[in-house]
């Protein structure tokens, strides 16, 4: 890469999309080594059957590895124990033995064969009121499925290319950010990373194609009948449009956005060149919509931790967990600049700005763990359900990191050309920034060591300076406080969907009778809970002086505990600018409100 200075570069990106095939091609010109047909005979089956063929060099054994995890989502999934059955044979077309080992891994005996095919099936788990975004999905119209849950890694080919062909029910279609290749309706990626990090939408859905800057962005909502999809795609134009002009295009040749309709939104997860967002269907209609905010977050992720990300994440180990202590840095700069894209694109006010900070900075003070965990230690129990859930809010080190940067430098420089040089430094490369070395790229920016800031703010448990950080920019925070009964722990709806006590103060009311983090709550005052919104509704008629009779389970030992509910003091946040700013003051609040020039 040539040295230059990063913000007068000057970025150009075509996108081209995949939906049905517009371009033709085999990505090396001839047999890719892996080859998939993925079909469905029978959606209400919800099983996707899908066959593979490799040569597998004369090797005695194939390995195939479903990843546990899938990236940009902390959890553990085990995505191999939803394969149904495994059959193969050789180019002769003789049986070769297919053998489970475990939930994630299978081996074929190939018994030196040059060439293998093999099939198998795997169940679509998700169901209507949860069409989410991580597994797989069939009904009798539409179906799609995550790359993780369909296929496995193949060891010696994870570098390989893969062709992928579908077989669908009559009048289906396909979204997809693959690239199209020859013969007509196949399908190519570079490599198994690519495979996974690359969702399918099938079946019958709506679908928008927008231009932003002369670039095609293509738009599916799958789950529902009826959108305005007039509106949606302004919405999406204007996200586009300024986080285009404000990152500069993020280095793809397409980017596909699909949204998933049902009873219960689940979020969204991002990927290289396409989202996949799960929905309320009443979001494509409400006034103030989540259907913009979580946009927003998940495009912005295509610079920041696709393109740009830790060098931990050069290479996904997709059988366990990736620890890393800046995931802070991933999600909170993300969700920072979820907010300012929306107010600098005129899809927020001001003060839905001020009101969205408030509201973090609330939740996070507000919750028991923040005084004991620092924002390297929430990144990097972020696979621990009872810990992460403990903090899940992420805006305020994008805050407090741009404010700290602009008043360093008298607002010469700020958060903004940190994302920029991040972006040309390391997200051109695809290399990753060196591990806890953002506070020195941030000093380096700021031209002043501001370092101990980290140090103090990011790795160590100090909280912010919020009052004397918010003055920089002329702003100014007010707290009112209310009473709330208190158990000395949260009680949370977790992914096994059961009631886990998590966050227990040690010393505190949960913790004197005999609870611990984790624990799984079986029956409160007798009675199970079932759901998320029961639970909620529990939580919220609960009084100070209430007697709880809780039912626990630890391992495979159930007990009982009482405990009687006492009193905490929660804070109520408002963010206002001050009455009479000096001009440096305005200077800082006008460069976060309409963005540092390029």
């Amino acid at each position: 890469m040539s040295m230059r200075r990063y913000w007068s570069k000057r970025l150009v990106v075509v996108l081209v999309f995949g939906i049905l095939p517009l371009v033709n091609g085999d990505l090396l010109g001839q047999t890719p080594p892996v080859q998939y047909e993925v079909s469905v005979t029978n959606p209400m089956a919800k099983v996707f059957h899908v066959c593979g063929k490799i040569g597998s060099g004369g090797h005695e054994f194939l390995q195939l590895d479903w990843p546990a995890w899938t990236p940009g989502y902390a959890a553990i999934w085990n995505y191999g124990q939803h394969v149904l059955r495994m059959t193969a044979e050789n180019e002769s077309g003789t049986k070769l033995r297919a053998s489970r080992l475990s939930d994630n891994r299978w081996v074929i005996v190939t018994h030196h064969a040059q060439q293998v095919s093999f099939c198998y099936d795997v169940s679509a788990i998700d169901t209507e009121n949860d069409l989410g975004f991580v597994q797989a999905y069939l009904d009798s119209v539409n179906g799609w499925y995550n790359g993780a849950a369909l296929f496995p890694e193949i060891d010696g080919f994870r570098g390989a290319v893969h062709a992928i062909h579908f077989q669908l029910p009559s009048g289906w279609r396909v979204a997809t950010a693959m690239k199209p290749s020859q013969p007509k309706g196949w399908f190519q990626v570079a490599e198994y990373d690519e495979l996974v990090d690359s969702p399918v939408q099938l079946g019958q859905f709506l679908q928008r194609d927008i231009a932003v800057g002369g670039v095609p962005i293509s738009i599916v909502v799958a789950g529902i009948q009826q959108v305005d999809m007039d509106e949606l795609a302004t919405t999406v134009k204007k996200i586009a449009e300024y986080q285009f002009k404000f990152m500069g295009a993020p280095g793809l040749d397409r980017y596909l956005f699909i949204y998933h309709s049902g009873v219960r939104g689940a979020g969204g997860l991002e990927h290289m060149n396409a989202v996949t967002i799960s929905l309320r269907r009443e979001e494509y209609t409400k006034r103030d919509s989540w259907l913009k905010v979580v946009t927003a977050h998940e495009l912005f992720h295509a610079w920041n931790a696709k393109r740009i990300h830790t060098d931990l994440f050069d290479r996904y180990d997709y059988s366990r967990p990736h620890r890393s202590k800046e995931v802070w840095f991933a999600e909170g700069i993300t969700a920072y600049y979820t907010d300012l894209t929306l107010y600098r694109a005129g899809l927020i006010s001001k003060g839905e700005l001020f009101k969205s900070l408030a509201d973090v900075l609330d939740m996070y003070e507000n919750n028991r763990a923040h005084t004991r965990l620092s924002w390297e230690d929430i990144s990097w129990y972020i696979w621990d359900e009872e810990i992460r859930q403990g903090l899940g809010v992420w805006l305020l080190p994008g805050w407090m990191i741009d404010l700290k940067i602009r008043d360093a430098s008298d607002n010469r420089f700020s958060l903004d050309d940190v994302m920029r040089f991040l972006d040309v430094q390391y997200g051109e490369s695809g290399k990753g920034y060196p591990q806890s070395g953002l506070g020195n790229i941030c000093t380096a920016i700021a031209q002043r060591d501001i370092r101990t800031f980290f140090q103090r703010h990011i790795a160590g448990y100090d909280p912010f300076p919020y009052d004397s950080l918010f003055y920089v920019a002329g702003l100014r925070r007010d707290r009112a406080t209310r009473q709330v009964p208190d158990l000395g722990c949260e009680l949370f709806w977790s992914l096994q969907h059961n009631v886990l006590a998590i966050g227990v103060e040690e010393g505190g009311l949960a913790y004197e009778a005999g609870i611990r983090s984790g624990d799984i709550i079986v029956a409160l005052n007798g009675n199970a809970y079932k759901s998320r919104q029961e639970l909620a509704k529990f939580v919220s008629q609960m009084k100070i002086g209430d007697t709880l009779k809780l039912n626990c389970l630890r391992g495979r030992t159930e007990f009982a505990a009482t405990v009687q509910a006492g009193v905490r003091t929660l804070s109520t946040s408002t963010i206002t600018e001050i009455e009479h700013p000096d001009e440096r003051q305005r200077r800082v609040l006008k460069g976060i409100l309409e963005g540092s020039p390029r």
